[in-house]
């Protein structure tokens, strides 16, 4: 996949201090000051550290001394990095930031902030606002189980890579705004919706948790692998059903499946594993995109495969076509380019795309670099 960017929650939480006597919100922000580094020490915090309906703020140059939650668990805290460069971590383990509180996830700045530690929420309640602005990529490698339903937005990258299931549970989110969310982890969704510009990438898996839910791509692109930075470019993506459960996946007008392939053939690769009942349309409007930074070897290349072979789900349906193919920008050349779409798989079959005379150049002098390394 291209690099591309990152996300938001555009939703109102209704916070009734006055009414229900809670205290007003405040912001603390991070200082590092104190003796030891941990999330809970108010030594650290201009304000004292944030308490149930506030805002733990990081802002300019990181400090030395990052936050570790050190085992603790702190409910209802608002998140906001005002610049990049930032970790919260979770040392000794066990701990857990709660965010059911609060009202805002927000990772800003140029650079790359972290979450290591655990984050959650109760049921039906989270942050109303996930963003992470434009330049910015916001790793969250802890594990990740929030809930209620919200947008990501914002223009960066989200990207999961715990080792643990990232759970967003039956509720449903929408990646917007020009947002990237990288799924390089396994991540439980509900039915989820990609519009406005957003963009679904990864290297791991996007697992429907529920019977209705499901990837509904409107204006918006799906496309597998990671960014460089954050997993390969070119990789494999599977969107999967819990046993239990069907999931469904729609491209809708304005849609894009984008496929990216190197001068070797190695190429993306979309994984469907569905479910009883589960199935993949195409409808009027969608497009598919094949890019490459030179050119392609002849050959046929599985593009989408059905993966569930038991006796149940090796029928599930891929339905449709694509009204749109290009490769590079431009409609293909259908004496090059040609789409097979059977019931389990679609393949493109590729012939005559070969790099321009200046990639063919740049190619050989690498193979002499790399013989002369020997």
């Amino acid at each position: 996949m291209t690099r591309i960017s990152a996300v938001a929650l555009l939703a109102t939480f209704a916070m009734a201090g006055a009414v229900t006597g809670q205290a007003a919100a405040a912001v603390s922000t991070w200082t590092g000051a104190g003796t030891d580094d941990f999330f809970i020490n108010s030594a650290n915090w201009s304000g004292g550290a944030p308490g149930f309906n506030d805002t733990g703020q990081f802002t300019g140059a990181p400090t030395a001394s990052q936050p570790d939650l050190n085992g603790a668990t702190r409910n209802g805290v608002s998140i906001d990095f005002q610049s990049a460069g930032w970790t919260i971590r979770d040392d000794a383990g066990g701990g857990t930031l709660r965010l059911d509180g609060g009202s805002l996830l927000r990772s800003l700045g140029s650079g790359v902030n972290e979450i290591s530690a655990n984050l959650s929420s109760a049921s039906g309640s989270g942050p109303n606002q996930i963003v992470v602005g434009s330049g910015n990529t916001l790793n969250l490698s802890g594990g990740f189980n929030i809930n209620n339903d919200r947008t990501i937005s914002g223009g960066g990258t989200l990207v999961f890579t715990g080792a643990n299931q990232a759970s967003l549970n039956s509720r449903g989110y929408s990646f917007s705004d020009s947002t990237t969310v990288l799924a390089n982890t396994a991540v439980a969704v509900g039915r989820t919706t990609l519009d406005n510009g957003g963009v679904f990438g990864g290297t791991g898996s996007l697992i429907g948790d529920s019977f209705t839910s499901g990837l509904i791509v409107n204006n918006g692109t799906l496309a597998p692998g990671g960014n460089g930075d954050f997993g390969p470019e070119i990789e494999s993506l599977l969107l999967a059903s819990e046993s239990a459960s069907r999931s469904i996946v729609e491209f809708n007008s304005g849609a894009v499946l984008e496929i990216q392939f190197d001068a070797l053939g190695n190429h993306d690769l979309l994984q469907l594993d569905l479910g009883s009942g589960g199935f993949l349309d195409i409808n009027a409007g969608a497009t598919l995109n094949l890019i490459a930074d030179g050119g392609v070897p002849d050959g046929s290349y599985t593009i989408v495969e059905n993966i569930d072979f038991s006796s149940a789900n090796q029928n599930t349906d891929i339905d449709g076509t694509f009204t749109h193919v290009n490769f590079n920008g431009q409609a293909i050349d259908p004496s090059h380019f040609t789409i097979t779409y059977n019931d389990d798989s679609i393949v493109v079959n590729i012939t005559g795309v070969i790099p321009e005379p200046a990639s063919v150049v740049l190619l050989g002098l690498g193979a002499l670099f790399m013989a002369g390394r020997r």
